[in-house]
């Protein structure tokens, strides 16, 4: 059985209003709940409900236009504002939008965060910036509210609780059990995901922060020269969608280390080895994208390259990268 949210005597109460004239999303907003929840409420009292006024009346006119971007003008909420003209949330969205007023969408914020943090491009934040180019998402929704998301595997939640400590958040860090996903082509098998770990963070000037140095979608993704220098941005970037390892091949063990992605990421990162004279390697098609890598003395002078004094890494990879370098194997 279901928990109800309100009372005979509420519920009641929200009948007689609606029954006066009052619309089902004035009165979610009044009872501060959602108009489904209202809704369900007036059908228990056997309220014949009339259509939501969005529906009734699917133009906004001039009138009601007018009052949406006055008082959203004066700090109203959206929710207000479109219960006070008996439209929707989103037709109320919409018309803010095309008046070209700029609004703090969704629920206000609770949680502290840095706003600033990739303004300056110091070496943590370029290792940062590194590694979401390989493992961060930039996501707005139906309203345009921004946010970072951030996944990872379950076993690297402490490296999630470091770009939390970076951007001085107090978000919390989520979890989700492990899922089958969606096969990467018709007819392909299903993508087994174990146990992971999400972190997502609001902010309109991280975002446009993100968005402007590169992070945009996947296959465009390409970092601009003051990236593309960076041995922090591309070690973080390792971290993130990359492997450093030790291979055995008959009696022999030879470090490793890989990086995957899109062509056009992958150019950049061979042209940042090829400049700083350390391989000179091209992307290669893998079993479904690009990778530059390789093993053997050359990836030992790879590993040097981006985690040799490295003040920000992933804990498991630094640890495996100091066993390669600290041995006098190739």
């Amino acid at each position: 059985m279901s928990h109800r949210l309100f009372s005979d005597v509420v519920e009641a109460e929200i009948a007689r209003r609606y029954n006066d004239g009052e619309s089902s999303i004035a009165l979610a907003v009044a009872y501060n709940t959602s108009d489904v929840n209202v809704r369900n409420a007036l059908r228990r009292q056997g309220v014949v409900l009339r259509p939501a006024a969005h529906l009734m009346n699917p133009v906004v006119t001039n009138e009601q236009r007018a009052k949406i971007i006055k008082m959203c003008a004066a700090s109203a909420t959206l929710e207000a504002a479109a219960a006070a003209v008996g439209v929707s949330k989103e037709t109320a969205w919409k018309t803010t939008h095309k008046a070209g007023l700029s609004l703090q969408v969704g629920h206000p914020r609770t949680c502290e965060i840095d706003d600033h943090a990739f303004d300056v491009l110091t070496p943590e934040c370029l290792y940062w910036i590194g590694f979401l180019f390989a493992d961060g998402c930039l996501h707005q929704d139906e309203y345009g509210s921004p946010a970072l998301v951030v996944g990872l595997s379950a076993v690297d939640r402490e490296h999630l609780k470091k770009l939390r400590t970076f951007l001085k958040s107090t978000h919390a860090i989520t979890n989700s059990p492990p899922r089958n996903s969606k096969p990467i082509h018709k007819g392909g098998p299903d993508i087994k995901t174990g146990p992971s770990v999400y972190f997502r963070v609001r902010s309109k000037r991280i975002f446009a922060a993100l968005s402007a140095r590169g992070i945009v979608t996947k296959s465009a993704r390409v970092p601009p020269p003051a990236l593309a220098r960076s041995r922090d941005f591309w070690r973080g970037a390792v971290d993130g969608d990359g492997t450093v390892c030790e291979s055995n091949c008959r009696e022999y063990v030879y470090p490793e280390i890989k990086l995957a992605g899109q062509r056009p990421l992958m150019m950049k990162y061979s042209q940042f080895l090829t400049e700083n004279k350390c391989a000179s390697l091209s992307p290669y098609w893998g079993e479904r994208v690009w990778i530059v890598g390789t093993s053997g003395s050359t990836a030992k002078s790879m590993i040097r390259l981006l985690y040799e004094g490295a003040s920000v890494f992933l804990d498991r990879k630094m640890a495996t990268a100091k066993v390669i370098l600290s041995t006098t194997r190739v």
